[in-house]
């Protein structure tokens, strides 16, 4: 298994429930197993993430948080709404998740630019490589 830096503590089920009722999304699956395995942070591998994902954001509370970076861009752009913060690149530009499991595909959130790009790729394109992001955790 590789190490993470940065990593939050342990999300459960019921913390993912939380977040799922206060941002009126509903994570995709692949998202929630992906945050029941991590909690933010980045691999310590020294391989860059082919398509350009530089970290992920955690659970949890703070302006850093997925909420609190939620909160900040649909605040900044309200058409961001029920779009999920999940990961961020080297120029702070953001990856948003689709806020249901409907197989819609994940949008990148350029800052500067103030523009929404809809990304070809899927969702698990976005997540780190390996079995562990398809298995979650049990207990809660």
């Amino acid at each position: 298994m590789i190490a993470w830096h940065n990593e939050g503590p342990p999300v459960t089920a019921s913390m993912l429930r939380q977040v799922e009722r206060d941002l009126g999304v509903t994570f995709p699956a692949l998202l929630r197993a992906f945050y029941r395995h991590h909690n933010g942070g980045w691999p310590t591998t020294d391989e860059a993430h082919p398509l350009g994902v530089h970290g992920y954001f955690p659970i949890g509370a703070g302006e850093t948080s997925l909420a609190g970076t939620y909160a900040a861009l649909v605040g900044a752009a309200p058409r961001l709404t029920g779009l999920i913060p999940f990961a961020y690149d080297a120029g702070g530009n953001t990856f948003l998740a689709p806020g249901r499991d409907d197989g819609a595909r994940p949008v990148l959130w350029l800052h500067q630019e103030n523009e929404a790009v809809v990304l070809e790729h899927a969702l698990d394109a976005l997540l780190p490589p390996g079995p562990t992001v398809l298995i979650e955790r049990g207990g809660d």
